[in-house]
Order: structure tokens, then C-alpha cells, then sequence
């Protein structure tokens, strides 16, 4: 229901002009209006002499209006076009002699019952209209022109659902002896209501629209640091060796680039066997970007936070399709899988420190050739302490730093 919403705003902006419409029984923007209700109303003008800016006038303007046509695209109806007839009882307030006369044509109204935008609740009451049709002046004092226009313009405002105040700029007569001014009116609407049920599901949908294309940058940024912290070493990813506060912070180096780091720390672990995770990545020019997720006890990814351009936290569940990453040869096995697989055991010293007797794992082929690391001191997170992916350009992570005394530091959640 959200996407039709959404989608029928955008037709009603780009084809309103078109005659393929239609109505359904949920309106969702509209007006104060039904088809066929009917208006009648009276309005008082302080007008002036387009001739004789001097010759001023109290014009007086009983109306009656019936309503045909409602227009609804995708249920966004918030025109109304409609008959109107109208009689001007002119008050010379110069001495003229008093004028009198007919008028008849169209109308458009433009209401906003139902846009729910944030902070407009009080646009529900309120109309932006328009009138335009031909006059016929019965008394018209000294000169002889009867025939001309009558066009007003203007805004009313719904006291309750029948009766409306407005302020609206009148003109009356022909080109050169009629009269224009400002003017008070009051209506009153009789006829059926209109039931509209509010725009308030739309923009909410048009706001989670909005949110995942924000959270485009973001989300693909971790996916690419997520892919390199957590399958660094392509066989091993152990998060059952965390316990909660602890981390580890990786260097990455590759020839002729600067390096950058990835720091993972398991904040928490939840009831249901899920893992609370951050994940920052940042380099020695200060860059940084830090993230917070949910994983669960699957292994698949369920909530993101993150920080966007502006600094402002951000969230983003992932759907069915985004849960997982599929990696070619990334595999979670245990540790006593890897004694199988080692080509024996080497010290390897790294920003960390020097560990002893790790196994020592080489993998290759025709596309691939990889190196890896493991230390069996259980006091080392993950295990994994140095990586090396020799496939194309020589790419080395080695293990920076050990953390500890993190639990439930969310600063992002």
C-alpha cells in the first residue's frame, strides 16, 4: 500500500492534465469538497475605478456555486471545478449613482485535507480558489459599457466542515470601467463530506525511500570493510573466540598504497544467540568511518548504524536478498580443521607482537595464492595474525593491535 501511495503522487504531479481518470474509495489528499455539493456565500469589496482610481466603490457580491466535477488520479484529489452564479451590488462612495449587476462562469478550487505533511496540520482547513466568467451590468451609472468579465482570486479557510472565511482580490466590468479591490467573504457548504484518509502512510513511505538511497553510500562502504574484517584469511572467521569486549585492529598494506586499518570488537551478545559487533575503519590521514551491526546467530546481518556525510547516526535493516555475503572460498571452519591443513609452524612478529608456533596454512593454484597465520594462544581473538594474498598485487594484514573491556560500548546504537 506504501508503493501505491508513493507511486500515485508522482502520477498525480505529471498527469493531471490527462483524461484517463478515475475514482477509488480511499482518497488520501483532497479538499473540504464533495461532487455536488453546492456554496453560497456573500463577500463584501473596497473597490476602485480602473478609469478613475479616485471613484471608489463598496462592492457587495451574493454567489451560489455547484461543484461538478472531482477529479481523482490514484487517490489524490484535491481539485474541484465547478458553475457559479453571482450578482454585484455596487455603493458608490463618490457620489455616483448605484450599480447592479449579473455575472456567471467556472471555478477551480485547490484544497489540502489530507496532505499530513509535518508541521502543515493546519492546512487541512484550507483552500486556494479561483473564478472566471462574463458580467452584465443592469445599472451602470453614467457610462453605457454593461458587458465585461469577473475573475476573483483568493484563499478560504474552513471554520468547520460547512462554514469558510476568506480574502480574495475581485474584478468586475470591462477592461476600462470596471472595478477590481479586495475582498471579505464568508460561504457555506452544503452537501455530502468528502472521507480522506490522510497522506500520513505516503510520507512515510516516501521517507524510507529516501532513507535507503541515503543509506546507499554507507551500507556499500560496509560492505566492502565487513568483507575484508571478518573474511581476512579467507578460511577462518571465529567469533565464537571473542568474548564480549574484545577486538582486534588489522593494518592493511598493499605496494605503493597507504595503509588502513579495521578495528572489530564484539560489544554484545544477545539472548537469541545474535552477536552486536563495531566495526571503524580509518587511516593515518584521519579519515574514519565507524559502524555497529547486528548479526545473527546464523551469521546473517540483520541491523546497521553508521554515521553519514552530515555526521548524523543512521540505521538500516537488511532485507532477505542482503543478509549474507557470499564470498567464493570463505568458509567458517574450526581450529582443529586448520592443524589438518598446515604446511607446519613458523614465529611471526607483527605490530602486536611476536607469536610463537603458529600454524603456518599456504593455499594455491592457477587463479590464487594465499598465506596465513594462526597462533593456538586462546587469548588471541580470531586466532588469525597475519594474512597474505599474493594473487595479483601483494596484499598483507597483520594484526595491530589487541583489545579488551569493550562490552556494550555502543556509541552509534
Amino acid at each position: 500500500m506504501n508503493l501505491r501511495r508513493t507511486v500515485g503522487f508522482l502520477l498525480f504531479a505529471t498527469l493531471f492534465a490527462g483524461s484517463a481518470l478515475f475514482a477509488e474509495d480511499d482518497i488520501y489528499w483532497g479538499s473540504n469538497y464533495a461532487k455536488g455539493n453546492t456554496v453560497f456565500g456573500a463577500a463584501a469589496a473596497y473597490e476602485s475605478s480602473r478609469t478613475f482610481s479616485s471613484d471608489k466603490a463598496i462592492g457587495l457580491y451574493p454567489s451560489a456555486e455547484l461543484l461538478l466535477w472531482k477529479p481523482v488520479i490514484a487517490g489524490y484529489a484535491p481539485f474541484d471545478f465547478g458553475l457559479m452564479a453571482e450578482g454585484r451590488f455596487g455603493l458608490p462612495l463618490d457620489g455616483q449613482s448605484l450599480q447592479a449587476g449579473v455575472g456567471a462562469g467556472g471555478t477551480v478550487h485547490f484544497g489540502f485535507k489530507g496532505f499530513d505533511f509535518p508541521y502543515s496540520e493546519y492546512l487541512d482547513r484550507f483552500e486556494l480558489y479561483a473564478r472566471f466568467g462574463f458580467s452584465f451590468d443592469l445599472v451602470k451609472g453614467a457610462d453605457d459599457d454593461f458587458f465585461g468579465t469577473v475573475a476573483t482570486s483568493g484563499a478560504n479557510y474552513f471554520l468547520d466542515d460547512r462554514l469558510m472565511v476568506g480574502l480574495s482580490y475581485t474584478g468586475w466590468g470591462s477592461g476600462e470601467t470596471g472595478y477590481d479591490g479586495v475582498s471579505l467573504q464568508l460561504q457555506y457548504r452544503l452537501g455530502k463530506n468528502l472521507h480522506v484518509v490522510g497522506m500520513n502512510g505516503t510520507w512515510e513511505a516516501y521517507q524510507e525511500t529516501v532513507n535507503a538511497l541515503k543509506a546507499m553510500g554507507p551500507v556499500s562502504q560496509f560492505y566492502a570493510f565487513y568483507a575484508y574484517a571478518v573474511y581476512s584469511g579467507g578460511y577462518y572467521w571465529a567469533p565464537e573466540s571473542y568474548d564480549e569486549g574484545e577486538g582486534t585492529v588489522w593494518r592493511y598494506s598493499e605496494k605503493g598504497e597507504d595503509p588502513f586499518y579495521l578495528e572489530r570488537i564484539l560489544l554484545e551478545r544477545t539472548a537469541d544467540g545474535g552477536e552486536w559487533w563495531s566495526l571503524r575503519y580509518f587511516n593515518d590521514e584521519g579519515d574514519e568511518y565507524p559502524f555497529e551491526f547486528l548479526i545473527s546467530a546464523g551469521q546473517e546481518l540483520e541491523m546497521l548504524y553508521y554515521l553519514d556525510e552530515n555526521g548524523q547516526i543512521g540505521s538500516y535493516r537488511f532485507d532477505d536478498d542482503r543478509r549474507q555475503i557470499e564470498l567464493e572460498d570463505m568458509e567458517k571452519i574450526t581450529y582443529e580443521e586448520l592443524e589438518s591443513m598446515s604446511d607446519g609452524r613458523e614465529t611471526v612478529t607483527v605490530p602486536a607482537g611476536t607469536f610463537e608456533d603458529c600454524l603456518y596454512i599456504v593455499s594455491e593454484d592457477d587463479e590464487a595464492s594465499y598465506k596465513w597465520w594462526f597462533s593456538d594462544d586462546r587469548g588471541v581473538a580470531g586466532a588469525l595474525v597475519k594474512f597474505v594474498d599474493e594473487t595479483d598485487d601483494i596484499i598483507t594484514a597483520e594484526l595491530e593491535e589487541l583489545i579488551s573491556g569493550r562490552k556494550g560500548a555502543f556509541k552509534l546504537k
